[in-house]
């Protein structure tokens, strides 16, 4: 990728052109030799939408009968700052944001913005590059997994700033953290406050995602004391922020009210667990005088009330539940409360980042997070892995499911006595923090002194700026960290090498740099009983997959054995393969296909060698010797009319009967003979 080209792409538009977005797009072509699916992690401030807008730019001028289905997150207000920033880059291709089901059947252009929601049962085979963004959040739910199963998508680009689900499922990433962008002045002056409150939860009250259980109230004399303790520690907190800025100092004097405070504040979103709450703090800000915004799924189904809050100056408080958590975009916003009490921590990541825009007039911002008085703590060490994740090394290996074993300085003490002290605990010494690996524990959050009694007791706070500094030291590991012996010590927690890779990966991946994993990895299952993979499961396995990629990530265990026993060129022989530009060139999909008599026993027999026929349209010429065409074609519409009734779904048909499915998607058929069946929509309903 030149990099005059980038400069000049950017500075045209009247943005500036940083080296690591340089670095990230050189690696995204490089990525794409290699894999379909590539995740761009970064940071917000990074830039990475004007980033997948300039590839996608580079990619319609090299491939110009292209097309690119950009899918936003499931709110109108994402779609829409997706499709405002294409327009504000002046881009060459033509684009179109589609709002509604008709109108992707009738739109021509390069490039079409939308929800999955919009257009899901719809016929995608015309793109082929995909863009998620936010792809975190739903890209592996059902919705947008059909459809990439029935598009033809050849590249996919996923944009996210948490990637720990696809670090899970070990996915190509390129990664830009807080760490490496501060030092560009693109991330704001933010100071990170913890403060406990009056609500009293357990660990028993979260669920698997760390956030409070469905059937938990959330009390709302509770939520109302919380807010008036909040709003004298929020007043506090900005006296020291404005101790050298007279002007505002002056403001905060004798302020008493949640309305004349938020002059100070300047504009603020309060982000709820649940829509109970979210309406409690509405009527408390209503008694008070407060002018708010509340934008939920059932009051604000258009988002007309973020929209509100953006453009009314008046307007100083937002009140959210998910809406404006994810990708929400506003550098006037200088203040983000979150009460959700969640301790998911990249959903407290998200809402940290709606913060971290650079301000216009690069006004200090404030992140407040809100913890039970019980676990408060806890929380503090929950938001030091929240600013571990600043760093590369970190936000590259948490998973979402490693808080407790990676190289983080926190520990929960398990009480020996569990029988004992059910009841909750308002202790502050359940949580501690200690020496991991032989690591220094860091006291990050530094404490707020609170001379006044008080329930909402302001007691951690820290600089970002700071916290990125004192991580960065933290993360640096000496390259022979682990050893022979750590390697071995690690290996002993597992019983499989799948959870051994997934849960330590970097004990796992020394050992097997060095030669070590088949010693140290002898006690566990696949060992004891002579070991699960032999030759001939691994070679039945990949015949499974079409790509060396998916029969990775669909059968590790296969995978790695036949990589340690060189066996995968030859059990992967049938597979396209990236490198020498396709392993089933027309030759080899002709031969292919001479083995079958029937498209359906191709289809089913030959996976790999079909599916390049069918994207190359090759498919009519190389089966014309089937049963299908010497009889002058035996899927008519009647026949595949029939077939159809058999299902009710079109991702059932097309794997049930391939043969009719084709024939009717070359005929176009499909709409008309499949509309008795169930539209992902309506399924969503049921």
């Amino acid at each position: 990728m030149d990099l005059l080209d980038f400069k000049e792409w950017f500075e045209s538009r009247g943005l500036r052109p940083f080296e690591y977005q340089h670095k990230l797009l050189q690696g995204l072509n490089e990525a794409y030799k290699e894999h379909e699916e590539v995740v761009l992690a970064a940071c917000t401030g990074a830039g990475k939408t004007k980033m997948s807008i300039y590839f996608v730019e580079k990619y319609l001028k090299e491939n110009k009968h292209s097309r690119v289905l950009i899918l936003a997150h499931g709110t109108v207000v994402l779609r829409s700052q997706f499709h405002l920033s294409i327009a504000e880059s002046r881009p060459s291709f033509t684009y179109k944001a589609i709002e509604s089901r008709g109108e992707l059947e009738e739109s021509r252009e390069q490039v079409v913005v939308t929800l999955p929601q919009t257009v899901s049962g719809q016929d995608l085979s015309g793109f082929d590059l995909l863009i998620v963004d936010e792809a975190h959040h739903f890209y592996f739910g059902k919705t947008v997994q059909d459809m990439i199963n029935q598009g033809r998508f050849k590249k996919q680009l996923l944009l996210t700033g948490t990637p720990s689900s696809f670090v899970l499922r070990d996915y190509k990433i390129l990664c830009i953290a807080e760490n490496e962008v501060i030092d560009y002045g693109q991330i704001s002056d933010l100071s990170i406050e913890i403060a406990s409150s009056s609500y009293d939860f357990s660990m028993d009250d979260f669920n698997k995602s760390q956030n409070i259980k469905d059937g938990i109230k959330i009390d709302d004399a509770h939520t109302q004391f919380t807010m008036d303790e909040l709003l004298k520690q929020i007043v506090k907190r900005l006296k020291s922020i404005h101790k050298n800025d007279p002007e505002a100092y002056y403001q905060l004097q004798g302020t008493v009210n949640w309305s004349l405070s938020f002059k100070s504040i300047g504009k603020t979103m309060i982000a709820c667990q649940n829509q109970d709450q979210a309406r409690s703090v509405a009527n408390y800000m209503r008694k008070n005088g407060v002018s708010y915004a509340l934008s939920t799924s059932h009051t604000d189904s258009e988002s007309t009330e973020i929209d509100r809050f953006q453009d009314d100056p008046d307007c100083k408080l937002l009140i959210v539940v998910n809406r404006g958590v994810l990708g929400f975009n506003m550098p006037e916003l200088e203040t983000v409360i979150d009460m959700t009490l969640t301790q998911n921590i990249d959903r407290i990541k998200q809402l940290m980042g709606r913060v971290l825009r650079v301000h216009p007039n690069e006004n200090k911002k404030l992140f407040v997070k809100i913890a039970p008085i019980s676990l408060k703590e806890y929380y503090k060490y929950i938001m030091t892995c929240v600013m571990c994740l600043t760093d590369k090394e970190y936000l590259t290996t948490y998973n979402g499911k490693n808080f407790n074993s990676m190289r983080i300085p926190v520990k929960r003490i398990t009480n020996p006595n569990p029988t004992e002290n059910k009841k909750k605990t308002t202790s502050t010494n359940e949580f501690q923090p200690i020496d991991f690996e032989g690591m220094p524990s860091i006291e990050l959050f530094k404490q707020l002194s609170n001379k006044e009694e008080s329930v909402l007791n302001g007691y951690g706070y820290v600089e970002l700026i700071d916290a990125v500094a004192q991580i960065g030291v933290l993360s640096k590991l000496p390259n022979d960290y682990w050893t022979y012996e750590r390697c071995a010590n690690e290996s002993l927690k597992y019983t499989k090498k799948s959870d051994f890779q997934k849960w330590s990966a970097g004990a796992y991946n020394a050992s097997f740099r060095n030669g070590w994993l088949d010693e140290i990895c002898a006690h566990m299952e696949t060992s004891r009983n002579g070991g699960y993979w032999t030759y001939e499961r691994c070679a039945k396995e990949a015949l499974k997959y079409n790509t060396r990629e998916r029969f990775r990530k669909g059968s590790s265990g296969a995978y790695d054995k036949s990589r340690i026993k060189g066996w995968l060129d030859e059990i992967c022989a049938h597979m396209e393969t990236s490198r020498n530009g396709g392993y089933w060139t027309y030759e080899r999909c002709a031969k292919e296909a001479l083995k079958y008599n029937k498209r359906t026993d191709f289809c089913k027999g030959s996976g790999g060698a079909y599916n390049s026929a069918i994207k190359n349209n090759w498919l009519d010429e190389i089966c014309a010797h089937m049963k299908t065409s010497r009889n002058g074609g035996y899927w008519t519409y009647e026949r595949c009319a029939k077939e159809a009734l058999k299902y009710n779904k079109r991702t059932d048909f097309c794997k049930g009967s391939g043969g009719a499915y084709d024939r009717s998607r070359i005929k176009g058929w499909l709409d008309e003979i499949c509309a008795h069946m169930e539209s992902a929509k309506t399924r969503k309903k049921k």
